[in-house]
């Protein structure tokens, strides 16, 4: 686990590069505290590696058409020798790592036998043992999540890549003749000349509390991320640098098994899959934990770590509302597998107090407070000396989890006439969860109707002005959807490429690594995703049951009162009643902040009544006010430019 720094410049790197990196490197640091190194590349292509970017010139090669360095946190292999950036034995090929590659033992095995050797007992080596041996086709065979670099002096080539489902991050811009990459998007735009800018698109939709069509950007202008999937080759000998481009080497399956296997069938390839995904991801030379909130999923980890592992902490979260804690559930699942639990408890003094940090953390606006809880359990996972977190991401999205998915399995026969799936579909789901008939109908049928129109329709007050009309939601890109059967499995697909799913790693990408904590998720193993996509729509969602098949492959490993349950809290569900309004002084301030105000969106002389109306509590708009408070915060910590064209 690591930070990536680097530019290419075909001008010449010089002095100004190199500030240019130690900066981006320095912003980086909890990323990878264990360790350092830089690369530099040569107009004769000569690489000159250096353990620290921050020493005196460090005789470098004056001037570089490229400057790499990484931080890195120890995870496997915990010696120095396998600090990055790591170089082959012949000194022609460099990689810097940012994730893990789970198989990488199987990968050494295959290697050794066809007659490699190797000097550590690290991932990174087999990297760059990998690529050296099967080239580009070597990411194919990847089981893990990184974001790479791979430096190949004598081709005079930068590689990089990126895993299947984006999990870990990296980050480029264009910027007047350079190429710049990062892990994370604040220090790239630190960096780009002119300063960093206000994206147009990202920014605006969070003011409006539009669901993320934008995951493809950042809230930075010009920084965007390397797409996940994908592998991208950079000539490094040309007098321009160009901008990256980008070939995908997987996609998630649209196309159903040949042979479709019966559901118990299904139930025991997912239970097979994940207990040797949990296996894999559970390799490190330092302690391994997850975190549990009580729900199926993160206590099926916790159940599996626990049973490879006995003793192994599980880190979760207390509330002082006794209608969101959830310990009751936590208890039982430490009982039954035998896992070490560790509570913290966040209070919403707690949440104010870290808003700030977190935001910096985040290099982004936060849209709830459950990503500051989340952010304070990753701190006590890392105080209590835990370095690998097991997270419990992916089900929800993959196999129906979200009440709005639900509506869509319910809406499908309505929308072909099948009226009488549709009646006993409902029925069954509104005995399910203890609802009406009538409840269920309006709850998954007309309440998603009224909210996709009223984000269209919505017009608040203190938004739009100045000529400046808030940009309409991207289309999502064309790139199959049509091809599913159902709108299940359609709106699944489009949870985890685009929306829900990308913005949850991102946000918990930086919320472990603010900390100096590897989050895996093993759920997202590319086996166990092609197998969700692969298999119908009913196996994942019938008769009032989410995630039904990892609900019945759960009842090996949880009481029945886990894996039965009807409701979920959430791990970080946060304060329905979070007490905004005592923080009036704060509120004020924000309605009149230049910063805020001077935004092209913003209506300047309604905001402050807007804010007022909700403090004297004649409206309860909380989570506008919110969107707008953490949106002030961000511009104060980053301050960015508007941007160039709105």
């Amino acid at each position: 686990m690591c930070g990536i720094s680097a530019i290419v410049d075909p001008g010449g790197g010089g002095a100004a590069g190199l500030r240019a990196l130690r900066r981006m490197h320095d912003i980086q640091q909890h990323r990878g505290p264990d360790g350092e190194g830089c690369l530099f590349v040569s107009r004769r292509f000569e690489a000159a590696h250096r353990p620290n970017p921050r020493e005196d010139r460090m005789g470098l090669p004056d001037p570089w058409v490229m400057g790499l360095a990484v931080r890195r946190l120890r995870v496997l292999d915990t010696a120095g020798r396998s600090d990055q950036p790591f170089g082959s034995n012949n000194g022609r090929m460099w990689v810097a790592l940012n994730g893990e590659i789970y198989n990488y033992r199987e990968l050494r095995d295959e290697l050794e036998k066809d007659g490699a050797r190797f000097r550590t007992s690290s991932d990174t080596e087999v990297v760059l043992a990998a690529y050296e041996r099967w080239g580009r086709d070597a990411f194919e065979r990847f089981d893990g999540m990184w974001a790479l670099l791979i430096v190949d002096v004598r081709r005079r080539l930068l590689v990089g890549s990126r895993d299947r489902l984006g999990i870990k991050p990296l980050f480029y811009a264009c910027d007047d003749g350079r190429l710049l990459l990062g892990s994370e998007p604040q220090a790239v735009a630190a960096v780009m000349r002119g300063g960093p800018r206000i994206d147009t698109v990202r920014f605006p939709e969070f003011l409006c509390g539009r669901p993320p069509h934008s995951s493809e950007r950042s809230y930075f202008e010009d920084v965007e991320p390397v797409p996940p999937a994908s592998v991208f080759e950079l000539d490094l000998s040309g007098d321009v640098v160009a901008a990256p481009r980008f070939s995908t080497f997987w996609s998630l399956p649209r196309a159903p098994l040949e042979e479709t296997p019966s559901f118990e069938q299904a139930v025991e390839r997912l239970s097979v899959l994940l207990t040797d995904a949990v296996e894999r991801q559970a390799r490190a030379d330092v302690p391994v934990g997850t975190l549990l909130s009580g729900g199926l999923d993160s206590s099926t980890l916790t159940s599996l770590l626990a049973a490879t592992r006995p003793g192994s902490p599980a880190f979760s979260i207390a509330y002082e509302e006794r209608s969101q804690d959830e310990s009751g559930f936590v208890d039982e699942v430490l009982r039954s597998s035998g896992a070490a639990g560790r509570r913290v408890l966040v209070t919403p003094t707690t949440i104010w107090s870290l808003a700030d940090a977190v935001i910096r953390a985040q290099g982004q606006p936060v849209l709830g407070w459950e990503v500051i809880a989340q952010n304070a359990v990753y701190r006590f996972a890392r105080e209590h000396g835990v370095v690998v977190i097991l997270d419990g991401q992916g089900p929800d999205e993959m196999l129906g989890g979200y009440t709005f998915q639900e509506g869509a399995a319910l809406r499908e026969p309505l929308k072909r006439l099948r009226l009488a799936a549709f009646y006993w579909g409902l029925r069954a789901a509104a005995e399910h969860s203890g609802m009406s008939m009538l409840r269920a109908f309006r709850t998954h049928v007309l309440a998603p109707m009224k909210r996709s129109i009223s984000l269209r329709l919505e017009q608040r007050a203190w938004l739009e002005t100045n000529g400046a009309a808030v940009a309409s939601p991207p289309p999502w890109p064309d790139d199959g959807e049509l091809a599913f059967p159902s709108d299940f499995n359609r709106l699944a697909y489009q949870q985890v490429r685009h929306t829900n799913l990308p913005v949850v790693l991102q946000l918990q990408d930086r919320n472990s690594m603010a900390h100096s904590v590897e989050s895996r998720v093993p759920y997202l193993d590319h086996r166990v995703v092609e197998l969700c996509f692969r298999l119908p729509a009913d196996y994942k969602y019938r008769d009032g049951v989410r995630k039904r098949l990892l609900r019945s492959a759960a009842r090996e490993w949880l009481p029945r009162s886990v894996w039965d349950r009807r409701e979920k809290r959430g791990l970080m569900t946060g304060y329905r009643g979070f007490p905004l309004r005592q923080h009036a002084e704060s509120l004020r301030a924000m309605a009149r902040a230049e910063r805020l105000l001077e935004l092209p969106w913003i209506r300047r002389a309604r905001l402050n009544a807007f804010v007022e109306a909700y403090l004297q509590g004649r409206h309860d708009d909380m989570l506008s006010v919110w969107r707008l408070f953490t949106a002030w915060r961000w511009l104060e910590a980053f301050t960015p430019g508007p941007p160039r064209h709105v």
